[in-house]
Order: structure tokens, then C-alpha cells, then sequence
């Protein structure tokens, strides 16, 4: 009986412990949840370009209050540690970080980089746990860089993105209602049966607490009555078995003395003795048959109260074997659900791997069009300055043509008035003829000197016209040149344009290239801020695997005590039927009849 109750006690105690020890490891999963989106959200609104640029120099409220800010309570501050904006989620300021949180702020500020290259290389925002304004709080800080590595920073005065979420009733609530946890709270100080909440100079600065469970307890609740009526059963026989073997005693105690007082009789008075032995054995025989019913009566009774007991000890045992059962088909389906969640993080997990090498690739690709892209500028430029040159020599060799043009204008001039002379002279020289025919003989050498003038106008004449002619074929040719002049420098316009245009599409690719870079770099980062969070949820879905293991360890200590306890009882009912069964036979051959056929005794 001390084996059953200390065996339940025990069973009991395991069960109510590992229901303690998965709220305390869930309500720890979510603290340090939340302490990890707390450092996720100061580093993704930390490192901003858009942030840096509104947020250092003149600090720009309006837009701090419509894009920083959250449901959580938002802080920017200096190195200095003085508090240059707060807000609220509902639109109200709070007193500086070093007023509201003095011993909080400053292990943040002591943990938080100071200079620009150390602030640049932060991968994660800073959190921990202290006290804000007297309450428990989770606390995250992230100092406000560039994303890009070209965008311009500041070499002093560091400024810094902070968050506060005190641990009160609506972060509470929303806790009960994602796990399920009965009365949780939060107290000051420490609480026994509670989760400390430990700030970052390992100091207890309160405590969660909550409405225990107690499963062992309620399962033993369910079964107590059927414990209690087989505990009771149980003493019951007991108690009727002492009683039994008591009386038992006192008769055979009687009958030794009522035979030591024959004895004795039999010795005073021999005429008596007869009669005395006679009575002593009639007594003898009578008491030996009330004894021998009695014990039948109490073979019949130990025999229904066994089987009784058998029955709701098995029934019982049955009882707790479902319970275990049920126990192992929950931790089955936990432990399945956590091998699904598990499959689910590995193929996120790959699918984040793909998706971050797909990135690297179009990164590079991107990075090299950007180069290409540069090598079009500058060969543009070149280009650019060739066709610069070309026009100039365009516009030289089309004002040279004009020239021509204009110089062959005035040899045709030349030439006409050359013609106009030669005419004028051949006129003259036909006059001297005529004179000298006039003149006859005397006059011979003037008529030799008016024919020579005549042969040399008409020779200037005919060099006048040939002259004439090579200018117009000069002028012609000189017109060609000076149209194809003209069409070249159209073309250089053209040519120009062009390229002018393909320098702006390279410009413009250049900037779309720097904004490609940009989300490629913001959408790395969130790959790694969900590989950390898949990482999260493989460690709590490893932790359901181990509780499901536990779960079924319980179960199978479970059905091994039952079996226990099967075993034991099992023995301790055999004992006591034992001797009824020795008395059944030792009826049954003396007077043929079994415990079950008292009637047949004689």
C-alpha cells in the first residue's frame, strides 16, 4: 500500500514538473523572442540612407514622427548620450533615456560602437533587458549609418536609433493569447515560482509569473475516487482478517484452558472424568465446526473481496494505460509537427540559399553592366571630343571652299574683262588694217604691227575663255565640296546627338544600377534577418522534439509503474488468499464440500 500511494506521489510530482519546466521554457522562447525582433527592427531602421540624411544635422521631427516611429517607444540620441527625439505610439513624448532608464541606457550606450567604421560594420542591433521608468522593459538600440558603402556619413557625433517595450499588460496579453498561459503577470523583485527577468548586469529586476498547471495533480483527481475505493477495500479486508484471526485466538485460548480445567477435574474426581472428557469433546467438536464455518465464511469473504479488488485495480491499471497512451499519441503528434516544422525551416532554409545566391549573381551581373556601362560613357566622351574635332575641321574645309568660291568669282571677273580687252584690241587691230590697206605700201610695218595685235587679242581671248572655263569647273567642283561639307556636318550633328544621347542612358543606367545595388543590399540584409529568425524556430521546434521525448519517456515510466503496481498487488492478493485456499482444501477434504458449498458441512 506504501509502494502504491509513493509510486502515485511520484508520478504525480514528474508529470506537475514537466508541465512547469514547458511553460518556463515557452515564456522564455518568447522573452527571447521578442529581445531578437527588438534587435531586428532597431537594425533595419539603423542602417538607412533616407534615416542618415533626416536624422543627422538639423533633425527633421516631422518625419521622424511619420516614418521611425512604431508601436514600441521610439528614441534617437548622440554619443553623448543626450535624448534629441521621443515619441510614443499614441503621440506623446517621454523624458530623456537617461531620466527614464538611467542604468539601462547606460550599459546601451556602453555597448554601442563610436566610431564610423566600427558603427558600419554592426551586422545586428543591440537589445537587453532594465528597467524603464521603474518597470521591466526589453530595449534595443542601433547606431543610424548609410546602407550603401559610398553614400556620405559623418565623422563625429554619432547618432542612434533607440526602442523601448515595457513588459506590460498588452504585451502580456498577447502572450496569453499566443501560448495559452493561465494569470501570467509581471512583479518587482524576485518570485519563487516564477521566471526571472535578469537586465544586462546579470541583477534580478523582476519577475513573470503565472497560474500553474498541474496535470499529475488533476489526472490523480480523476482517478482518486477508484484509488480510494480500492485503498478502502483493501483496509477493510485487512481489518476483517485481523478481526477474524483475533477471534480465532481467543477461541483456541478458551479451548486450552477449558481442557487444562478437565485435566484437572479428571484428576480430582475419576467418576467424572468420563462426563468431563465427554463434554470437552462435545465442546471440542462444536468449537472445531463454528471455527471451521468461520473460516469458510472468511475463505468466501477474502475470496469476493480479492476479486473485487483485482477488478478495480485492473481497472484502474487499464485506466492509467489510456492515459499513457494518450500520452504517447500527443508526443507522436508533437514530435510530428516538430519533424514537419523542421522539413518546413530546411526547405526555407534552401529556399533562402537560392534566393541569396540568385542575388550575388544579379549583383554581380549588375556590377559588371555598371562597368560596361562606364566603358560606353567614356568611350561616348571620347567620341564626343572626335566628332567635336571633325566638325571643326568640317567647318574649316567649308569655309576654305567658300573662299574658293569667292577667288574664282573674281578670276571670272578677271576674265571677262580680259575678253572685253581682247575684243576691244581685236577691234583695233582690224581698224589699224584698214588704215594701213588705206595707206598702200608706205604703211607696210604698221599693217605687220596691227596683224601681230590681232593675233595676240585673239590668243588672249582664247586663254581669257579657257580661263574662264577652268573656273567654272573649279566653281562647280568648289560647290560639291561645300554641299558635302554641309551634308558632313549634318551627319556630325547627328552623330553628335546620339551620342550625347547614349552618355544620358548610360548616366541614367548607372543611377538605376546604384538603386538595383541598393535593394540588392536591403534584401540581403532581410535574408540574413530571416535566417536568423528560421534558425529561431529550428531551435524551438528541436526543444518540442525533446519535450515530445520526454513526453513519452513520462508515459513509458508511466505504464512501467503500472505494471508495477499490477505485479505487487497481484502478489499481495495471492498471499491473502493463500491460507482460504489452504482452508478451502482442508474442508473440502474433510468434508467434500468447497469454500463455495458451506451449506454441505455437516
Amino acid at each position: 500500500m506504501v509502494t502504491c500511494f509513493v509510486s502515485l506521489a511520484a508520478l504525480v510530482y514528474t508529470l506537475d514538473a514537466r508541465a512547469a519546466e514547458h511553460t518556463r521554457s515557452v515564456i522564455a522562447g518568447a522573452l527571447s523572442s521578442e529581445l531578437s525582433s527588438m534587435a531586428a527592427s532597431a537594425h533595419e531602421n539603423g542602417r538607412w540612407d533616407e534615416a542618415v540624411e533626416h536624422l543627422y544635422g538639423e533633425l527633421d521631427m516631422r518625419w521622424a514622427t511619420d516614418t521611425i516611429s512604431g508601436t514600441s517607444i521610439t528614441y534617437v540620441f548622440d554619443e553623448h548620450g543626450r535624448s534629441l527625439f521621443s515619441l510614443r505610439s499614441d503621440g506623446r513624448s517621454d523624458p530623456p533615456l537617461a531620466v527614464a532608464a538611467p542604468e539601462a541606457f547606460k550599459q546601451l550606450l556602453g555597448r554601442l560602437p563610436k566610431t564610423p567604421a566600427s558603427a558600419r560594420a554592426m551586422k545586428r542591433g543591440l537589445s537587453l533587458l532594465g528597467l524603464y521608468r521603474g518597470q521591466p522593459a526589453i530595449f534595443g538600440a542601433m547606431p543610424l549609418v548609410p546602407l550603401r558603402p559610398s553614400a556620405p556619413f559623418a565623422e563625429q557625433d554619432i547618432r542612434y536609433i533607440g526602442y523601448v517595450t515595457p513588459i506590460d499588460a498588452s504585451l502580456l496579453a498577447h502572450w496569453k493569447r499566443s501560448f495559452r498561459i493561465a494569470g501570467l503577470d509581471v512583479v518587482q523583485g524576485e518570485a519563487e515560482a516564477g521566471l526571472p527577468i535578469v537586465g544586462d548586469d546579470k541583477r534580478v529586476i523582476g519577475a513573470l509569473v503565472w497560474q500553474q498547471e498541474r496535470p499529475g495533480l488533476a489526472a490523480l483527481v480523476t482517478v482518486s475516487p477508484v484509488v480510494a475505493l480500492s485503498m478502502a477495500i483493501l483496509i477493510g479486508l485487512s481489518a476483517s482478517i485481523y478481526r477474524g484471526m483475533r477471534k480465532q485466538g481467543e477461541a483456541l485460548m478458551q479451548a486450552v484452558e477449558e481442557q487444562r480445567r478437565a485435566a484437572e477435574d479428571a484428576k480430582a474426581a475419576t467418576e467424572s472424568a468420563e462426563r468431563a472428557a465427554l463434554l470437552a469433546s462435545e465442546a471440542s467438536r462444536r468449537e472445531s465446526l463454528l471455527r471451521e464455518e468461520n473460516q469458510l465464511a472468511l475463505v468466501s469473504s477474502s475470496h469476493a473481496i480479492g476479486s473485487k479488488l483485482r477488478v478495480d485495480i485492473r481497472s484502474l491499471a487499464e485506466e492509467l494505460e489510456r492515459v499513457a497512451g494518450q500520452l504517447d499519441d500527443r508526443a507522436d503528434l508533437t514530435a510530428s509537427i516538430a519533424v514537419s516544422q523542421q522539413g518546413r525551416v530546411e526547405q526555407i532554409r534552401d529556399a533562402s540559399e537560392r534566393a541569396s545566391a540568385a542575388m550575388n549573381e544579379i549583383d554581380l551581373e549588375v556590377r559588371q553592366f555598371t562597368t560596361a556601362s562606364s566603358t560606353i560613357r567614356s568611350a561616348a566622351s571620347r567620341a564626343e571630343t572626335r566628332v567635336g574635332v571633325a566638325k571643326a575641321r568640317s567647318r574649316d574645309s567649308e569655309t576654305a571652299s567658300l573662299t574658293l568660291l569667292a577667288r574664282l568669282e573674281a578670276v571670272d571677273q578677271s576674265s571677262a574683262r580680259i575678253q572685253k580687252i581682247s575684243a576691244e584690241t581685236n577691234m583695233l587691230a582690224l581698224n589699224a588694217a584698214i588704215e594701213a590697206a588705206r595707206s598702200a605700201t608706205s604703211d607696210s610695218g604698221f599693217a605687220v604691227v596691227a596683224s601681230e595685235v590681232k593675233a595676240l587679242a585673239l590668243r588672249s581671248g582664247a586663254t581669257a575663255a579657257q580661263i574662264s572655263e577652268f573656273s567654272k569647273e573649279i566653281s562647280a567642283a568648289a560647290k560639291v565640296s561645300v554641299s558635302g561639307c554641309e551634308a558632313v556636318h549634318g551627319l556630325m550633328e547627328e552623330v553628335h546627338s546620339r551620342i550625347t544621347e547614349a552618355a544620358l542612358a548610360a548616366a541614367h543606367q548607372d543611377a538605376h544600377s546604384v538603386e538595383i545595388l541598393k535593394r540588392l543590399e536591403r534584401a540581403a540584409d532581410e535574408a540574413s534577418s530571416v535566417g536568423c529568425a528560421v534558425e529561431d524556430i529550428a531551435a524551438a521546434a528541436t526543444k518540442v522534439a525533446e519535450h515530445a521525448a520526454a513526453t513519452r519517456a513520462t508515459s513509458a515510466t508511466l505504464r512501467s509503474r503500472v505494471r508495477l503496481l499490477n505485479e505487487r498487488l497481484d502478489e499481495s492478493i495471492a498471499a491473502l488468499m493463500k491460507p482460504a485456499a489452504y482452508i478451502d482444501k482442508h474442508a473440502a477434504k474433510r468434508y467434500g464440500c468447497s469454500w463455495a458449498q458451506p451449506s454441505g458441512i455437516p
